[in-house]
């Protein structure tokens, strides 16, 4: 996962960048990269995770494999575990956590526990509200 953190116009936000494949050799053919855009979102009261072009300030490079566009991304058959790979970092990266909620991590994510997620449906998949429910071991 690569995260990028900005601030715009006041507004926080991290651009992340997740590379799905396979890594125990130096053949990234199969590679597939996804983006997301997580910060203030129009109708969301708390920051959301939103699908974006992939890797848009890399240049290309065969370890990034495919960078998918938003609509290829929503259609992927590994969204999911993209989804829960930004999820992940953004419950347990101190410095992208920080940068999006305003926030340390709370004293079970700084020990490494998880956490459960409620992402409400909306049919489309465009944007992920983040709020943590329930801690779990």
């Amino acid at each position: 996962m690569f995260a990028a953190c900005h601030v715009h116009d006041g507004e926080r936000e991290a651009w992340i960048d997740v590379i799905q494949g396979t890594f125990s050799s130096d053949d990234a053919s199969e590679h597939v990269t996804f983006g997301a855009r997580v910060g203030p979102v129009a109708g969301q009261a708390d920051p959301a995770a939103t699908a974006v072009p992939a890797g848009a300030a890399y240049s290309q490079s065969p370890f990034w494999g495919i960078k998918l566009s938003r609509d290829e991304a929503l259609a992927h058959p590994r969204i999911d575990e993209f989804w829960e790979i930004v999820d992940y970092g953004l419950l347990t990266d101190p410095v992208v956590h920080v940068h999006v909620y305003g926030h340390e991590l709370s004293t079970l994510a700084a020990a490494g526990q998880s956490f459960v997620l409620a992402v409400p449906g909306n049919g489309t998949r465009s944007s992920r509200p983040m709020r943590m429910l329930a801690a779990r071991r």
